[in-house]
């Protein structure tokens, strides 16, 4: 069969599958549909979750009930979400979400409470290392989130950037019950 043969082939098979099999389903992820067992029974916990090659996790109680939950980033602009279904002292994670809330957080995340109401908002990468600012503005214990300020800037009016691999955070250094901001510059230090 000739190349042009073959494209002609496979076109004919496209479209006739695209008659057959008309695209106006919708598909439904299920994260556990069914039970994974390994050799002897033993029961995998997330069978359909994939390998992670560098984790960057954050435990926070989102959801107020009393127990640390956990929040992954393994990819570009997703957060994966495992509700803490156990206790304070007995985790049990549930994998929920591997795009929590469709948030676009670009190469990195944290969670902090940066307007001081109780609830955790979101810093996150804009492009191009720039932060930016996910206020919460569902509640404590039903988080939503929208964008406050697309590109944080210093008190001069400049752009901050952190730099790339570097993962912004907030404390109150100096006791004036609001968040300061650090991170870290690629020559060593402390900004």
């Amino acid at each position: 069969m000739t190349l042009k043969n073959t494209a002609l082939f496979i076109s004919v098979i496209l479209l006739a599958a695209n008659f057959l099999f008309p695209q106006d389903h919708q598909f439904t992820r299920k994260i556990d549909p069914f039970p994974v067992m390994a050799y002897g029974g033993v029961e995998y916990d997330y069978p359909f979750l994939g390998g992670l090659n560098h984790p960057r996790p954050h435990f926070l109680d989102i959801d107020t009930d009393g127990d640390a939950d956990l929040f992954l980033q393994e990819s570009y602009n997703r957060i994966m979400y495992f509700e803490n279904t156990g206790t304070s002292s007995q985790y049990e994670f549930t994998w929920r979400t591997e795009e929590y809330r469709d948030l676009s957080i670009g190469n990195w995340f944290k969670f902090v409470d940066i307007d001081g109401d109780g609830d955790y908002d979101l810093l996150s990468e804009q492009p191009s290392n720039r932060i930016k600012i996910h206020r919460n503005t569902g509640s404590a214990e039903s988080p939503s989130f929208d964008i406050a300020v697309d590109t944080l800037r210093d008190a001069a009016g400049d752009e901050i950037f952190p730099g790339s691999g570097t993962i912004p955070t907030l404390a109150d250094i100096d006791c004036d019950n609001d968040p300061d901001l650090f991170y870290g510059n690629q020559d060593g230090t402390i900004i």
